[in-house]
């Protein structure tokens, strides 16, 4: 039985993260020293566990935004395994592109309101559209399908993708309503460099293990 674990990984700070502004991939917003700090201490934990626990290796994944592409390449030279690039891109957040959080509070209050109540667990999250962007369902379905592709071609033991935390909460999301029976799309919250886990016999299950776990 082919069984394997998938690590997903958000990113370290950036400087996008300080300035509480909407993504946007054509920015090229850089890791702060804090956030390199911070990919450097789970690339050391990693490296910790990955020789016993691992036996047919690992491989790691991320898109090209180099905040995520960055972290990933800490880690694969710790860890001294490959690093590949596959469409793990955050949401599309249309017209809010690199706009700050406050002024979208000014221009789109009805999204705002939204957003923070989504965030307090008190709306589903399917209810969010971003203007000229993703629906919370076609994002959520292209990443899903991103990562079971992913998961089907690798021989490893275990995957590393190191993504957005948009992107976790939609492989959860997924991986939750299979397990759990919940339909609901719920806001996960996952700190830099913190740890998600899931375990695999296919592609089509999935047992969530940790979620936002940070190594001290």
């Amino acid at each position: 039985m082919n069984k394997k674990v998938t690590i997903l990984i958000r990113h370290a700070e950036s400087v996008k993260n300080t300035l509480n502004i909407f993504s946007d991939i054509k920015q090229k917003q850089p890791l702060t020293e804090k956030g390199y700090n911070q990919a450097q201490k789970i690339a050391h934990f990693l490296k910790t566990i990955s020789s016993f626990s691992f036996p047919n290796g690992i491989h790691i994944y991320s898109d090209t935004d180099i905040r995520t592409f960055h972290t990933a390449e800490i880690i694969s030279d710790a860890l001294k395994v490959k690093h590949s690039v596959a469409d793990f891109e955050s949401i599309n957040v249309g017209l809010l592109k690199g706009v700050s959080e406050e002024t979208v509070k000014k221009t789109y209050p009805e999204l705002a309101e939204k957003e923070d109540l989504y965030r307090l667990g008190k709306i589903d999250g399917y209810e969010i559209e971003y203007p000229e962007g993703d629906t919370i369902q076609s994002f959520q379905r292209k990443k899903v399908n991103t990562y079971k592709e992913i998961w089907k071609d690798s021989n490893s033991s275990a995957l590393i993708i190191v993504t957005h935390q948009s992107v976790i909460g939609a492989i959860l999301n997924h991986y939750n309503k299979i397990e759990n029976k919940d339909s609901l799309y719920r806001f996960i919250p996952v700190d830099f460099c913190s740890i998600s886990t899931l375990a695999h016999t296919s592609a089509g299950d999935g047992k969530i293990g940790c979620i936002n776990y940070t190594p001290t």
